[in-house]
Order: structure tokens, then C-alpha cells, then sequence
């Protein structure tokens, strides 16, 4: 199924919530549980989540950190 097929799904079938992730394996759909918990706790219209938890970054090698940093601020920069 294409993403915007997915998308569409919730317009289709009466669904509460759509959850999508990185099709790259790396992401645990377990962990859906924790958005959906989110988005229960506020009034939010949409709740993104991170692997990132509380901008800890123990795990990730320098160079991409400084890299993952560099991109954000520019981007928050620009936009």
C-alpha cells in the first residue's frame, strides 16, 4: 500500500486513530501505544513522535548528532 492509499484509510473505515512509521524496520509498533496515549492526555489535532526521548542522544555517534543539529537549525532558521 502506497503512503497516500494509507492515508486514505481513515476517511474509509471508521477508525479512531492512524499511526504511520518508517518502513525501514526500525521503528517498534509497539511503541504506537505511546502516541496514542499522547494524543488521549491533550486536545492536540495531531501528535508526532521521536526516538529521540527528551533530546537525549547518548546512542548517536558524534558526527550525526552534529549533522541531525545543523539541519534542524537551519531549517528552523529558514522556515
Amino acid at each position: 500500500m502506497r503512503f497516500g492509499s494509507a492515508l486514505r484509510v481513515d476517511d474509509e473505515w471508521d477508525v479512531e486513530y492512524l499511526v504511520t512509521v518508517d518502513g525501514d524496520g526500525q521503528p517498534d509498533p509497539a511503541d504506537s501505544s505511546h502516541v496514542t496515549q499522547a494524543h488521549n492526555q491533550s486536545d492536540a489535532d495531531i501528535v508526532i513522535g521521536s526516538r529521540f526521548d527528551s533530546r537525549q542522544s547518548d546512542n548517536i555517534p558524534l558526527i550525526r548528532e552534529f549533522r541531525i543539529r545543523t539541519i534542524n537549525t537551519l531549517l528552523n532558521t529558514t522556515f
